[in-house]
C-alpha cells in the first residue's frame, strides 16, 4: 500500500528500479539526485497510479520519458538541472494530464515550447536557468545567454490554463511580455533575472489575476511606476537589482499597500 517513497541521494543503479515497478499503489516517487538515466525509466512504466515523479538532477536527458507516456495519472515532473535537451520534445505533449511541469536548468529550446503549447492542462510551468562564462574574463564570470528565447516564450500564448510561470534567467526581451500578457489566468510570474524593462510592465499590467510578480535583477526602473500602481492584485513584488528610484518605491508602497515589496 505504499504510496510515497523517496529513494533521493541513493546511488541507485538502473537495474534496481525493477524493484520499483511492483508498486501499483505508488503515488509519489523521488529519485532527485540519483544515476538514474533514461533507460532506468522504463521500469516505472507500469506505475499506473503516479501522480508525482521528480528526478532533479538526475541522469535524465529525454528520450526515455516516452516510457512514461502512458501512466495517465502523472499529474508532476521534476526535470530541473538535469541533462535534458530537444529529444524530450516529442514525448512531452503525450503527457496529456501533466499539470506541473520544470524545465529549469536544462538545454531545451523553442523546439520543445513548441510541444508544450499542445499540453493545455499545464498550471506550473518553470524554465530558464543560468549558465556561467568562467574563462573570458578570468576572475569575473559572465552570465551567458540561455536557450530560452522570445521565440520560443510566443508559443506559450496558449496555455490558458497557466497558473505559475518562471522565466527566471531566460535570454528574454520586452517582446516576451506582449506574449505572456495573453495568459489570463497567471498568477504567479517571476522574470527575474532577465533582460526586460518598463515596456514589458506596461503589458504585464493588464493581467487581471496576478499576486507574485519577481522582477529581481531586470531593467525595470520608474517609468514601470504608473502600471504598477494599477495592478491591485498584487500580493508580492519583488524589486531588487532594478533601476528604480527610492522615490518610486516609497510611492508605489503607498499605493499597494496590501503588496509586500521586496527591495
Amino acid at each position: 500500500d505504499l504510496k510515497s517513497l523517496n529513494l533521493s541521494f541513493v546511488p541507485l543503479q538502473g537495474q534496481f528500479l525493477v524493484h520499483l515497478s511492483v508498486l501499483n499503489n505508488l503515488e509519489k516517487l523521488q529519485l532527485n539526485r540519483t544515476p538514474v538515466d533514461d533507460e532506468g525509466l522504463a521500469y516505472l512504466a507500469n506505475l499506473k497510479n503516479l501522480r508525482q515523479l521528480e528526478l532533479k538532477n538526475s541522469r535524465v536527458t529525454g528520450p526515455g520519458i516516452e516510457f512514461l507516456t502512458g501512466i495517465k495519472t502523472l499529474e508532476s515532473l521534476n526535470l530541473e538541472s538535469c541533462g535534458v535537451t530537444d529529444e524530450i520534445a516529442p514525448h512531452l505533449s503525450r503527457l496529456k494530464n501533466l499539470r506541473e511541469l520544470n524545465l529549469f536548468q536544462t538545454e531545451v529550446t523553442e523546439k520543445t515550447l513548441a510541444e508544450l503549447s499542445k499540453m493545455p492542462n499545464l498550471q506550473d510551468l518553470s524554465l530558464g536557468g543560468f549558465e556561467w562564462d568562467l574563462e573570458t574574463v578570468p576572475g569575473q564570470p559572465q552570465k551567458k545567454p540561455t536557450l530560452i528565447t522570445d521565440q520560443g516564450v510566443a508559443h506559450l500564448q496558449n496555455l490558458t490554463s497557466l497558473r505559475r510561470l518562471s522565466l527566471q534567467g531566460a535570454s528574454i526581451t520586452d517582446q516576451s511580455a506582449v506574449y505572456l500578457s495573453h495568459l489570463s489566468q497567471l498568477e504567479e510570474l517571476s522574470l527575474s533575472v532577465t533582460s526586460i524593462g518598463d515596456k514589458s510592465i506596461a503589458e504585464i499590467s493588464i493581467m487581471p489575476k496576478l499576486t507574485v510578480l519577481d522582477l529581481n535583477e531586470t531593467e525595470v526602473g520608474d517609468q514601470s511606476l504608473p502600471y504598477l500602481k494599477e495592478m491591485t492584485t498584487l500580493r508580492r513584488l519583488v524589486l531588487r537589482g532594478t533601476n528604480m528610484s527610492n522615490e518610486a518605491r516609497k510611492e508605489l508602497r503607498q499605493s499597494l499597500p496590501d503588496c509586500q515589496i521586496w527591495n
